[in-house]
């Protein structure tokens, strides 16, 4: 039985993809090493990301893959936190909605990819962290290594177009900037 969820991550739109990412995120929520959350916002600039950055993706299927996110992790999405908004600064205005659903869904921290966005001295004040994914999936992995690599391992053999070997799979994600997790996960090797 998995121990209470390290984290309630609010995941950015930018860790929301490449597909990697998203999905070893998605699979530390379903085996309870994290509790993942999003709002309606972050799934809107998803789904316009992905249509821009793969036209070769049926929109339908787009469609589809969020959907089943929020089927999947139903208490996941956030609301209300529209009208604090406007209480905030971020160096970045679009990305005020992501620290308002982070505040108003008592997230401990933000996982994205911009960090310069989520000032530290800004998001501290409100209780909430902000890393890089890379470092949030590398602190995961030291402190609930066998249960981090057991997500890792089922995911993994998940994939059959292609198949993965464990190599490969490294290199997938390596390639997704999760590199000091990569260099962490090639000495748990052996359980992927």
């Amino acid at each position: 039985m998995t121990e209470t969820p390290l984290h309630r991550a609010i995941l950015d739109t930018n860790v929301l993809h490449p597909a990697g990412m998203r999905d070893i995120l998605l699979q530390l929520g379903a085996d309870g090493l994290i509790e993942p959350k999003w709002s309606a916002e972050i799934g809107r600039e998803l789904l316009t990301s992905l249509r821009r950055r793969r036209p070769d993706i049926e929109p339908e299927r787009l469609d589809r893959t969020w959907a089943e996110m929020n089927h999947y992790f139903p208490n996941a999405q956030i609301t209300g936190y529209e009208e604090h908004i406007n209480q905030l600064q971020l160096p970045d205005p679009d990305d005020l909605h992501v620290l308002a659903a982070a505040i108003v869904g008592d997230c401990d921290v933000i996982v994205t990819r911009n960090l310069r966005d989520f000032p530290v001295n800004v998001v501290a004040a409100y209780g909430v962290s902000v890393l890089h994914p890379d470092n949030f999936m590398r602190n995961l992995l030291s402190v609930r290594t066998y249960e981090f690599c057991d997500a890792v391992r089922k995911l993994r053999l998940r994939l059959r177009r292609p198949p993965y070997s464990v190599e490969q799979y490294l290199e997938h994600l390596e390639r997704d900037e999760l590199g000091a997790t990569v260099a962490l996960l090639h000495q748990h090797a052996h359980r992927l």
